[in-house]
Order: C-alpha cells, then structure tokens, then sequence
C-alpha cells in the first residue's frame, strides 16, 4: 500500500526504528513527544492508515485490517 510505504519513508525520515509487521509497522523515536507528533500528523496526512502513540513509539497500521 503506497500510504503505508509513505507514512515509513516519513518515520525513516524523522530517524524512527522501524520494526515490520503483517499489518504495518511500529516506529520508535527518541522522545514520546516525537512518536505522539508523528503519529497525530499520519493520522492527519493518510486515509487508509492510522497511528497510535505508546511511549516513545507509534504503532502504525492499514485502515482495511481494522475491519
């Protein structure tokens, strides 16, 4: 899915580790306050993908595996 592989490049981009998964991705960040931010911005940018913040990492999955 091409918003899924944008919302990674993103979190790449803002120097998150990414650990993948079947439905998405976790990306981890050096501040709880950076994986809220990213998280509320893909929320924000994306349809078809969602972002909840834990700690310091923001769990990151499609829309369709919700369902």
């Amino acid at each position: 899915m091409e918003q899924l592989r944008q919302a990674r490049d993103m979190a790449i981009g803002l120097g998150a580790s990414i650990t993948d998964n079947d439905v998405g991705f976790i990306a981890c960040f050096d501040s709880s306050q950076r994986a809220s931010g990213y998280a509320d911005d893909v929320n924000d940018i994306w349809d078809d993908v969602t972002a909840e913040a834990q700690d310091n990492c923001a769990v990151v999955v499609t829309m369709a595996s919700l369902m």
